[in-house]
């Protein structure tokens, strides 16, 4: 059933790495298929700790905080190279 659940997903993950991949914002190197499934992973895990909607603060926490400082290993974005 798990395995069900999560292929959807994984195409659309994979297409979302993909694309990200191919602008040069994350080196495919470095990321994991551990380090893919993570944001999602604490979205569930917030979601079954509460049972309620995941609260968008929490969502870019997750995001900005975790997530993309994570997979961009320190890598500087577009915007603080521009200058």
């Amino acid at each position: 059933m798990r395995e069900f659940a999560k292929a959807g997903r994984r195409n659309l993950l994979d297409d979302i790495f993909e694309r990200a991949f191919a602008r040069g914002e994350i080196d495919p190197a470095h990321v994991t298929e551990r380090m893919k499934s993570l944001p999602f992973d604490l979205l569930k895990q917030e979601f079954f700790m509460t049972f309620r909607p995941v609260a968008d603060a929490v969502i870019e926490e997750i995001v900005d905080t975790l997530f993309l400082p994570l997979v961009t290993e320190g890598r500087k974005s577009p915007e603080a190279t521009r200058g």
